[in-house]
């Protein structure tokens, strides 16, 4: 009976061996899927945000509808180079007008993160210095001297660095194409047709300050001494530094948009209300006045990473990144949402990967982390401290628990063939 017992109980070490077994080919297995069919698991694995737990996955024209999104455009970056881009859905709500790789979207506020960087290339070249007060080298507009100011000058460090400045806070508006666009200088100092206020220092500069948009007031300065140190316009600042020298020809700053570009570009959409991006006029432009595609925005990004990793010296240096930037961390993310359209990305300058999502509608928010967190799982990516963490902690939780049953099956079927055993 003991021969009879011990073989059952090498069947059943032996059944559970063979599982864990198999488990580990079906996962390396997976890690062997070609790119294309990493992509449609990426496309179609798409788990729901409102969801704790999800047993069926969406795909992402499934979610579009869900949510009432007419149109998605995204970038893949793998190894410093872009390995994926495809477009979904249409151009607006009533309209039938396929997106492409070309549809330009407006980048609201990601706008100011590629200001930044040209930015940075002012003072890789000495032309700025990061600790010096920026009224030295403002020409056209100077900040106005008060007792803030007198204790700690605004810095281009201040400037750049999010919510540091100490000016105060307001919404950048647009305006009607056809109608009185005000000058940068007008909205520096609030005069009309500006409806804005003037932009004055109100905290102490180099201080933390909790705001929701004070970091676009500062990208409204920075663009002004751009400009007064380089004698030329930001638009042109930035296609002769950056866009020309990448080959980007979707992405412009220039405000109003060119008709040029009215034929590829997405219309934007609150709720279920069309806008016509283009018609709306941004003079504050390094801030929130980009329009780009994700391929264009992602090949910045890889020019970013790359400068950072001393990969590339066409903007700046690893020296001068550092100065403003830790891109030391697994992944550096930004995103914004407004008047229509929704942008964002994520990247990990150390391995070169990332990704970038345009989306026609400024309520993209959980579509956006869905499609993250289903294309980090099908690349297999490290994963990123912005994804469904919900997910992962009860899809853990289910696993767990899923292992604990069978644990205790197993022992409960040992303890009845012990039991068995001693009994014959």
């Amino acid at each position: 009976m003991n021969i009879s017992y011990k073989a059952k109980l090498i069947f059943i070490y032996g059944f559970v061996f063979l599982i864990i077994i198999l488990s580990f080919l079906g996962c390396r297995f997976s890690s062997e899927l070609s790119l294309e069919n990493k992509i449609q698991l990426a496309e179609n694995g798409l788990p729901q945000s409102n969801r704790i737990i999800t047993w069926k996955k969406r795909s992402i024209p499934e979610q579009m509808k869900h949510y009432g999104i007419p149109g998605v455009s995204i970038a893949v970056i793998e190894n410093f180079e872009l390995l994926f881009a495809r477009a979904y859905g249409v151009d607006k709500i009533e309209g039938s007008l396929p997106l492409t790789t070309e549809t330009m979207f407006r980048a609201v506020g990601v706008s100011s993160q590629v200001s930044r960087f040209i930015a940075l290339n002012f003072v890789e070249r000495g032309i700025l210095n990061m600790q010096e007060d920026v009224n030295q080298n403002l020409i056209t507009w100077k900040i106005p001297s008060n007792q803030w100011t007198q204790k700690q000058a605004v810095t281009l460090h201040s400037l750049l660095k999010f919510n540091t400045a100490g000016l105060n806070e307001f919404y950048m508006k647009s305006y009607t194409r056809g109608t009185e666009i005000p000058s940068l200088y007008q909205v520096l100092e609030g005069l009309p047709p500006a409806e804005t206020p003037a932009i004055r220092v109100v905290s102490e500069p180099g201080r933390y300050k909790r705001a929701k948009n004070l970091w676009v007031v500062s990208y409204v300065v920075l663009e002004q001494l751009l400009e007064d140190v380089a004698q030329k316009s930001f638009p042109r600042i930035a296609g002769d530094l950056l866009f020309s020298p990448l080959g980007l020809k979707n992405t412009t700053f220039e405000q109003p948009l060119p008709e040029r570009f009215w034929p590829q570009t997405s219309w934007g959409h609150q709720k279920e209300r069309s806008i016509h991006g283009a018609a709306d006029v941004y003079p504050t432009r390094a801030g929130i006045g980009l329009w780009t595609t994700p391929t264009d925005l992602a090949h910045i990004l890889i020019e970013m990473m790359k400068s950072y990793r001393g990969l590339s010296s066409l903007v700046a240096s690893p020296d001068t990144l550092k100065q403003l930037i830790n891109l030391d961390r697994p992944y550096f993310q930004w995103y914004s949402n407004g008047t229509g359209y929704s942008c964002f990305y994520a990247f990990d300058a150390r391995a070169g990967h990332g990704i970038v999502i345009m989306i026609n509608h400024d309520a993209g928010s959980d579509l956006r982390k869905e499609i993250t967190h289903s294309f980090f799982r099908a690349l297999k990516w490290r994963w990123g401290d912005f994804l469904l963490k919900d997910r992962m902690i009860y899809s853990g939780m289910i696993y767990a628990s899923l292992a604990f049953f069978l644990l205790i099956i197993l022992l409960g079927a040992v303890l009845f063939l012990r039991q068995s055993s001693r009994k014959l």
